[in-house]
């Protein structure tokens, strides 16, 4: 990657990362790049070139990975992005800094039809709150959310619009073991428990606020894909 493209999220602070399939969805009208600190240019091409090549012509979903504060450098969220192959689905990477991108853009993707599901960590989970609390939770529908261990100033106290199905799966014992991913949680504020979520489960040790792909199984995340897939 040249030196431009390195610098370029550090001159670029609040444009998130977005790795994303054009030719099978709109192109947002906010301003995204398509790579990240640990993420190059011809990293993310080559995986949507690899994952358009394999799409099926009909997508039955749209699966949308966030990842949270730092994740295009330690890629905790992003690897699970990779490993996600179900060609059935179409599928998108976003770094945290995506309220305004999912404020303007989710009402277009949920206008095509196929069930969303979001799967968003830590300050991304936080930031996608944002956006689902205006005005835009009128227009779109959810079929699914997935957050994990999220964190942020304001636990959330009512629930956005038009989410059918929303599970929250955190990690539990972050104060009593003290890796680094548990204490970044605690300086950002973890939510924990969400009270306005449909079901909570937490992890204890030795999962972490990084152990992406241990919450993920922990949820009913493929149960609720596949029943899609197969419908």
């Amino acid at each position: 990657m040249s030196l431009f493209y390195s610098l370029r999220p550090l001159l670029t602070p609040f444009t998130p990362t977005l790795i994303y399939p054009s030719h099978h969805l709109p192109k947002p009208k906010s301003p995204f790049i398509p790579y990240g600190f640990n993420i190059s240019m011809q990293e993310s091409q080559e995986i949507i070139a690899h994952k358009e090549s394999s799409q099926t012509n009909t997508p039955k979903a749209i699966i949308i990975f966030v990842g949270g504060f730092c994740d295009t450098i330690m890629r905790a969220v992003y690897r699970e992005f990779i490993a996600f192959n179900e060609t059935s689905c179409i599928k998108l990477y976003v770094s945290f800094k995506c309220q305004k991108l999912f404020s303007l853009w989710l009402p277009t993707l949920a206008n095509m039809g196929l069930p969303i599901f979001i799967i968003a960590h830590s300050w991304g989970a936080s930031n996608l709150n944002k956006a689902l609390q205006t005005h835009i939770a009128d227009n779109i529908h959810l079929h699914y959310l997935l957050t994990l261990d999220p964190v942020g100033y304001n636990t959330p106290r009512t629930r956005p619009l038009g989410i059918r199905m929303w599970e929250n799966i955190y990690i539990s014992h972050k104060a009593q073991y003290l890796r680094r991913p548990n204490v970044m949680a605690l300086l950002g504020h973890a939510w924990n428990h969400i009270d306005v979520s449909d079901y909570n489960a937490s992890l204890s040790k030795p999962a972490h606020h990084a152990s992406i792909n241990q919450m993920i199984n922990a949820s009913h995340f493929y149960q609720e894909l596949t029943k899609i897939i197969k419908s």
